[in-house]
């Protein structure tokens, strides 16, 4: 049993506190607001030290002795003195993109502690773990590139996105998909989800493009929305057809049947109801985090905190608190930003268009003189 202890003080302890917490509480109701509000911390920093004790001891036997710490926000990095640099180049990335969005905002994010040492068989530079197992990739696959800062830095960007939505309620983590954003609108972003809100396949999208802003909010899913509300009557009758073709449910439905034949609406609509899988937003989630991106950018210092603790507020409003604006001027700028991405056209002079039409004339020439033009 001291074996188990030494080898698992956090689940000793916590163990432990199960144990002990359902005796406290009968004695809770009589204690003042302040008394039990001073015992609660006290069990946390008891948890705290438990926790780190815990760190001390799994990490004992993998960490090098000679390690520098650098912080960045709720970050800390451990590096011993061969990585060094390198890790001072990846929290310097860090700092720049959390500077942008969460500012003065840090203490709304999960503390993380990561370890990027030099790798053990040699055949990548650094090795990038957390304390205890292992977080980012396989650093030692032959044939696989070193890591740059750039790309450690995006891989930890990625996994306090993460680690940081699950923060979040229910409601706004399934909007975001489970990534909350912490950095700034980029150009690749803009353009990406201008080709998909130019090419998607649905009124509402099309309707959005065309510059329609109540469409562009139905297209965000910002606010009520819904199979009838994202889809037309036609819309909705092919994503019933499709689904015949995969989900055994609906192949089994006979009201899947006359709605995929006959297009009937009601029959559509009870199906969409009894399958709510089936109905996805019109646009991905990247498009929606564009949304978020765009009103950190409005709304400045603050932004990112605002957002974190908006939770009793409706997703609209959640959204024009954090930007500082109405919900509705936040999408106008979004759109915007979105169709200022479009790609940039090619312009053919005269001069040029007469130019490749010679070139045209001369090729097909050569290309008629080949023996396969040849009459026999």
């Amino acid at each position: 049993m001291s074996d188990l202890r030494v080898r698992c003080p956090l689940a000793w302890s916590t163990a432990v506190l199960a144990l002990l917490l359902p005796s406290l509480a009968p004695t809770a109701a009589a204690q003042s607001t302040d008394d039990y509000r001073e015992r609660v911390e006290r069990l946390d920093a008891r948890l705290e030290r438990i926790r780190q004790e815990h760190t001390r001891a799994v990490g004992a036997d993998t960490l090098p002795g000679d390690l520098d710490t650098l912080r960045v926000g709720p970050i800390r990095l451990l590096a011993p003195q061969p990585a060094r640099r390198f890790v001072q180049a990846v929290a310097e990335r860090l700092r720049d993109s959390l500077r942008l969005t969460v500012r003065g905002d840090s203490l709304f994010l999960p503390s993380l502690m990561y370890l990027i040492r030099p790798s053990r068989r040699g055949l990548a530079p650094f090795r990038f773990e957390g304390v205890g197992g292992w977080v980012y990739g396989d650093q030692d696959s032959p044939g696989r590139e070193p890591d740059s800062p750039d790309h450690v830095a995006s891989g930890l960007l990625g996994m306090l996105r993460g680690s940081a939505a699950q923060s979040l309620d229910s409601t706004m983590r399934r909007w975001l998909e489970g990534s909350l954003p912490l950095d700034t609108l980029t150009e690749i972003q803009a353009h990406t989800v201008y080709i998909e809100l130019a090419t998607k396949p649905l009124a509402v999208s099309g309707a959005c493009y065309a510059g329609q802003l109540d469409r562009c909010r139905e297209a965000l899913a910002v606010g009520t929305g819904g199979a009838e509300a994202w889809y037309t009557d036609e819309e909705r009758r092919q994503l019933v057809a499709s689904a015949m073709a995969w989900h055994r449910g609906v192949q089994r439905d006979p009201g899947a049947r006359l709605c995929a034949t006959t297009g009937d609406e009601p029959a559509c609509t009870e199906i969409l109801q009894t399958y709510p899988n089936l109905v996805q937003e019109p646009l991905s989630p990247m498009a929606r985090q564009t949304l978020v991106r765009v009103a950190f950018e409005s709304g400045g210092e603050g932004a990112f905190g605002r957002l974190m603790t908006g939770d009793s507020l409706a997703l609209p409003d959640r959204l024009a608190r954090t930007a500082g604006l109405p919900v509705d001027s936040l999408i106008a700028r979004w759109h915007a930003a979105i169709i200022a991405a479009r790609p940039a056209g090619t312009v053919l002079s005269r001069a040029g268009g007469w130019t490749a039409f010679l070139w045209v004339v001369v090729l097909g020439v050569l290309a008629m003189r080949g023996t396969r033009w040849r009459i026999q």
